[in-house]
């Protein structure tokens, strides 16, 4: 071995060696990792105007609204219930940025609307911040179900 290469043998042998494949629990990681930057990413635009807001209860609403999101593509990227989760291009990532958002903003704001005026009479809604985030919670679910179904309507799904 020249001197100049500064490592030995056994250094050269195990840095060529085949890397192990992940766990279940490695691979859900890697998915809810990658879940919570797609999310993060292309609700950042409606993120931002809620930050800005400074308002409690909607900044609550929306973290359990992005929580649901990134367990959701999460759960959709690691056993997707219908077609598999497409792909990040740029056609998609467009139509991901126009849904996210405004899917985002419409859940926040009839979470808002349901609950702070009189429009629903429910006992266990009188809280501020219970009914809408449940509100939030399952209308994104349900986005992200049906977010890979909506891509194969358009004809644009592609698969990881």
């Amino acid at each position: 071995m020249p001197p100049n290469r500064g490592t030995d043998l056994s250094t050269e042998q195990r840095q060529l060696r085949p890397r192990e494949e992940n766990d279940a629990l490695g691979t859900w990681l890697e998915h809810l990792f990658d879940a919570a930057s797609e999310v993060f990413v292309f609700t950042a635009p409606v993120l931002a105007v809620v930050m800005l807001a400074g308002d409690a209860e909607l900044t609550f609403v929306a973290v359990a609204a992005l929580v649901t999101m990134v367990l959701g593509v999460g759960l959709q990227r690691q056993r997707p219930l219908g077609p598999p989760w497409p792909k990040v291009t740029p056609l998609l990532g467009l139509l991901r940025l126009v849904v996210y958002n405004v899917a985002f903003a419409a859940t926040l704001w009839i979470s808002e609307v349901a609950f702070t005026e009189p429009v629903v009479d429910i006992s266990w809604a009188s809280g501020p911040l219970v009914a809408p985030s449940l509100v939030a919670v399952v209308l994104l679910a349900a986005l992200v179900v049906a977010f890979p179904y909506l891509t194969v309507a358009l004809g644009l799904h592609g698969t990881e």
